[in-house]
């Protein structure tokens, strides 16, 4: 029978320590987000396909990682690949790979009266995490929180019309384009509605969204006013802004994220985590940083254990609160050994004595 346990390394559950940081307390150590993905497939031996389609796989895998490792949480989707999946995309689901889309299915915006916007959490891809984050939910109560992820609404967009394509649209059809923007917010929103049952928090991961891909200014105008959307949104129903993940360099875009009702931005390796701190801090919670490739993948334990402390020293006192996670998903052939040395780093570094002595020797 599934349960939840304390890690035998830790003093505290995550519900524990976070009440304890919540009111100014010693605790046991900083907040942990694995970001581990599709690497859980290799941890409990099952098709990667499962942890999409199989709620059992789903569960088990959140499972062995909390009890294994003993990251804060246990995370549940339908990230953007559902959500788009439930309105019509064409999603593969390799039995030892990411998902991938085959092909756009909105070939000609008339199309968007067709899209499912009534019925879309009764979709396959959205009552499986549903089942799943009922049955996460009943594990970790007293213990720890869960987290679903609803995606991003420019990246919903870009799998339901084509990456490429969308950003000919920015320019050739505005409108029609944010018509698609407008009605995977809709989708969106429902979903949050279905998970609300389950007192989950939200997060919100839009890689397409990164100025890698768009301009900030279209970022002004087709990613932000519906990220802000769906902020608010679940803030009016939860009381608590989402987690926001978007990739790579993003210092071009912080002046209009600062302005969004999140509660934390998850940060690429590529920031300078010390700065974001600087920057957010008052406002926002900071996530981050660690490489997933340069260190946690190809580092040994020793560069793991540097990186970690490198990226706690620049970011354990931001005002608004500060959680040790990788700069993006771990990739799939990630070490397992690895992880662990993140987690023991983590520990290491993390704990209540250390942060103290980081203070005295700052003068605080």
């Amino acid at each position: 029978m599934l349960a939840l346990k304390k890690h035998p390394k830790d003093q505290m559950t995550p519900k524990e320590r976070s009440e304890a940081i919540k009111n100014n307390q010693p605790f046991d150590r900083l907040p942990v987000s694995l970001f581990a993905t599709e690497i859980k497939a290799r941890m409990i031996d099952c098709k990667m396909r499962d942890l999409y389609k199989n709620v059992d796989r789903i569960v088990e895998a959140e499972v062995y990682v909390f009890n294994t490792y003993g990251s804060d949480g246990l995370s549940s989707g339908p990230n953007s690949y559902g959500i788009a999946e439930a309105l019509g995309a064409n999603v593969t689901y390799p039995k030892d790979n990411i998902p991938r889309i085959e092909e756009a299915v909105i070939e000609d915006y008339s199309q968007l009266t067709e899209m499912n916007l009534i019925d879309v959490i009764n979709e396959a891809p959205i009552q499986i995490y549903l089942e799943a984050t009922e049955r996460l939910s009943a594990l970790a109560e007293g213990i720890t929180g869960v987290g679903v992820s609803i995606g991003g609404p420019l990246t919903i967009a870009a799998y339901l019309r084509d990456t490429t394509q969308l950003m000919k649209d920015f320019i050739k059809k505005p409108d029609q384009a944010e018509e698609l923007l407008d009605r995977v917010v809709q989708a969106q929103k429902k979903c949050v509605d279905a998970f609300l049952e389950y007192d989950v928090s939200f997060s919100l991961g839009d890689p397409i969204a990164s100025p890698a891909i768009i301009s900030p200014r279209q970022f002004e105008k087709f990613a932000k006013p519906y990220l802000a959307e769906l902020a608010d949104y679940i803030y009016e129903k939860t009381g608590r802004g989402p987690s926001l993940h978007i990739c790579g360099k993003t210092e071009a875009i912080w002046e209009s994220i600062k302005e969004l009702n999140i509660s934390a931005f998850s940060l690429d390796n590529e920031v300078d985590i010390g700065e974001a701190n600087r920057f957010f801090g008052d406002k926002i919670a900071v996530t981050g940083n660690i490489p997933p490739v340069d260190v946690i993948y190809n580092g040994s334990q020793e560069e793991i254990e540097e990186s970690v402390r490198q990226c706690i020293e620049k970011a354990y006192d931001t005002p608004a609160g500060f959680v040790i996670a990788p700069g993006c998903n771990l990739p799939i052939s990630t070490p397992i050994e690895n992880v662990g040395f993140f987690m023991d780093a983590a520990r290491k570094y993390g704990q209540y004595d250390f942060l103290e002595k980081l203070d005295s020797n700052r003068g605080k």
